[in-house]
């Protein structure tokens, strides 16, 4: 690696992003790595607003976050990430969550594509220049491929309001994992601290949709999906492992 292509960010945990045991959200971690990754493509000038006029954007495919670790309020942590790749069609991004002692709390790799926004379909990934400056070691990729679900053990509803939508017009991906977690049965102490979250997003979603989100039970696993109704069609697959 001949220089770094990435971004690093401090934070401090905030109110609103902690639980009941005063601890950050799963949600929370995903989305202070998002804000990081949102400086980085803006340094690197292929953010959503400096593709726009390709009429092209961004789309997230799949994530899978480890936990090691979770803050708690009051906590300064520090978050890194860079892209980390790419074949094809599918770009790679990795982000590392640390401590004061740079202990890591929690990573997440993710797969990403290019879409036409006319024509729905993916694009080839131009060979960018930072792709030149990639760090040395690299996050596993995530190479998981999830399912429908065989039984429903547990399900809640949703109507989309304006708060769950995000600049491209549709539903952002935090509220969708936030509406996948939500319902696992938390109620249960065996449920409320998340090890890692495999995601993969299916579909858009917007505005009005009435969406159902449904998980399978399997000991400290669980499996999700969130199905829209009226065409039925699967908006995101999820499996999350607790301890």
């Amino acid at each position: 690696m001949t220089d770094f292509i990435g971004y690093v960010a401090d934070y401090q945990i905030r109110t609103n992003e902690i639980d009941i045991s005063k601890r950050l959200k799963p949600s929370s971690i995903l989305q202070l790595m998002q804000e990081t990754s949102m400086q980085n493509v803006l340094d690197l000038k292929v953010s959503v607003w400096d593709l726009e006029k390709e009429n092209i954007s961004w789309i997230l495919l799949k994530k899978h976050l480890q936990i090691e670790k979770s803050p708690v309020f009051g906590d300064s942590i520090r978050v890194k990430t860079y892209p980390a790749g790419f074949d094809r069609i599918l770009a790679y991004r990795d982000f590392i969550m640390y401590d004061q002692q740079n202990e890591i709390l929690a990573t997440a790799s993710s797969i990403w594509g290019l879409m036409d926004l006319q024509s729905k379909k993916m694009i080839k990934i131009p060979h960018y220049d930072f792709y030149n400056h990639l760090p040395d070691k690299l996050l596993e990729r995530p190479s998981f491929s999830l399912h429908h679900l065989k039984k429903i053990d547990r399900s809640i509803e949703k109507h989309i309001t304006w708060n769950d939508i995000d600049w491209n017009g549709h539903v952002n991906n935090i509220s969708t994992i936030k509406l996948l977690l939500d319902a696992a049965p938390r109620s249960d102490i065996a449920y409320q601290t998340l090890d890692s979250l495999s995601v993969q997003f299916k579909n858009e979603s917007y505005l009005k949709d009435h969406l159902i989100s449904e998980c399978q039970i399997e000991g400290k696993t669980i499996k999700h999906q969130i199905k829209r109704n009226g065409d039925n069609k699967i908006i995101a697959l999820a499996k999350s492992l607790w301890k």
